[in-house]
């Protein structure tokens, strides 16, 4: 009985332990204690969930990495620890975490939502854009089945645990309308707060990636301005034929991998609401109203 009451309290230890060792350049950035010689300029990735961002940060952290960059992955700190997500602060509360972005050297990726970086123009941003609809559609089967949880000592999980039994009381139509305003707001910010006021953004979407891998890939690391061997793209392309998968799981992390899923998984009448609701954004990314 002793030993199972001190189990919580093993697994603690067990949950600092790897996110010490996993988060060693992400902790050394908020102590300020950091360093990096590159030259390179930095690249800031953006995107919003569900839009491939977990797969094209390893791409991208693979890639700096052998570019002499140092990757960084404070969103996948802040969901390990009790740090805020950066894009839930204010321009006030941003300034206690303005020092670990630095324009030369590093690779920061990825952000699900607008953050209000100082001077972006001295870094290279990178923007990943989905269809509204089916970054809606694959919210659901995530939140409700494959999403891992947050550590067990994280308040977040909590929130994560009880967020993911509500959704497996509700139909997808009603996930995805009582969830799309936020989807909008996201959208909107990176429209108003990313685009307009920065014209140096690179812009490129999940269709594209999963329609032509090896172009979105050349391209993308073209502007980047990372380099790469023809075996290590080979590799990249190798994987991503590996990795699409052949049938459908809600139980896995990459469901699907199609384009239009919300076409066969949404009611008419949700889809019409949708497609009134994101009609700008659909017009502003170009993807079909």
């Amino acid at each position: 009985m002793k030993f199972l009451k001190q189990i919580p309290f093993l697994r603690r230890i067990i949950e600092r332990r790897y996110i010490k060792k996993r988060f060693k350049t992400e902790l050394a950035l908020l102590q300020g204690n950091h360093t990096n010689n590159s030259l390179k300029t930095s690249i800031i990735h953006f995107s919003i969930n569900k839009s491939a961002t977990q797969y094209i940060k390893s791409i991208l952290r693979k890639t700096a990495t052998v570019n002499g960059m140092t990757p960084v992955s404070i969103n996948d700190y802040a969901f390990h620890s009790t740090m805020p997500f950066l894009n839930r602060l204010n321009d006030e509360e941003l300034k206690d975490y303005a020092h670990i972005f630095k324009p030369k050297g590093y690779a920061y990726t990825v952000f699900g939502a607008m953050v209000g970086i100082e001077n972006l123009e001295q870094y290279k941003i990178i923007l990943v854009v989905r269809d509204p609809r089916d970054v809606l559609v694959s919210g659901y089967f995530s939140k409700a089945f494959s999403h891992p949880l947050p550590p067990s000592e994280s308040d977040k999980r909590t929130g994560f645990e009880k967020n993911r039994q509500q959704v497996q009381t509700t139909t997808i139509d009603e996930y995805v309308l009582e969830n799309s305003e936020k989807i909008h707001d996201i959208y909107t910010n990176y429209i108003q707060h990313l685009l307009e006021k920065n014209t140096h953004v690179y812009v490129c979407k999940y269709e594209e990636m999963i329609n032509d891998f090896e172009k979105w890939l050349t391209d993308l690391l073209e502007y980047a301005a990372l380099e790469i061997t023809p075996e290590l793209k080979q590799q990249f392309v190798t994987e991503h034929q590996a990795k699409t998968p052949k049938k459908e799981d809600h139980n896995q992390h990459l469901r699907k991998g199609k384009a239009g899923d919300y076409k066969t998984k949404l009611q008419a009448e949700t889809i019409d609401n949708l497609n009134i609701k994101f009609k700008e954004i659909l017009h502003h990314f170009n993807f079909e109203c």
